[in-house]
């Protein structure tokens, strides 16, 4: 078992990381721990922005804020950081 992933075991359910992209220099991706499952998104960095999903965000921070929204259920159209 690969060392992030023994971190979900560790943590348990509803628990998440974020890490540097394995395949792309300067990308990072976040991983959730789901009920029995991880699902993984891959957040792309161009020039001084940040991309997930479709949606532009200016800091990484709302980047982050949107996911654990987005984790907790919630249905978010807007970046609260940002104001997007």
């Amino acid at each position: 078992m690969c060392e992030w992933l023994s971190c979900f075991v560790t943590a348990g359910p509803d628990s998440w990381l974020v890490r540097p992209s394995d395949t792309t220099e300067g990308d990072f991706a976040i991983f959730f721990y789901c009920n029995t499952a991880v699902q993984r998104f891959r957040i792309h960095k161009s020039g001084h922005q940040y991309s997930m999903g479709g949606r532009q965000f200016d800091r990484f921070v709302c980047v982050m804020h949107m996911c654990m929204f987005i984790h907790a259920g919630a249905l978010v159209e807007t970046c609260f950081c940002c104001e997007r």
